[in-house]
């Protein structure tokens, strides 16, 4: 099957359905997700996004701390949101929260 992802924007009430290109893989979902609620949002917004991924937000640890230590798989996605993290104006707040059953 496909793998797919979303972004709920609360100050809105709406789901946007994400196409996941690529793998399709967990990670790359998440990520995808991340990527598109950061490009979704107004870079002179502040923004809390929640995630369930602890490997993503370590993932977009690393890219910002030792992006030598990361592998290439899903690269592209980590500098898309690592160069949007970078040029937001206002603050980017990243959250784990507890994963859904």
């Amino acid at each position: 099957g496909r793998t797919g992802a979303a972004v709920y924007r609360e100050n809105t009430n709406n789901t946007h359905m994400i196409k996941i290109c690529g793998s399709q893989t967990v990670l790359r979902a998440e990520l995808t997700a991340i990527t598109a609620a950061l490009t979704l949002t107004d870079p002179n917004t502040h923004i809390h996004l929640y995630t369930d991924s602890l490997t993503s937000l370590q993932q977009i640890n690393k890219w910002i701390h030792e992006p030598w230590t990361l592998a290439e798989k899903h690269m592209d996605l980590l500098n898309k949101i690592g160069t949007t993290m970078h040029c937001r104006t206002a603050a980017t707040h990243l959250f784990k929260v507890r994963a859904h059953s």
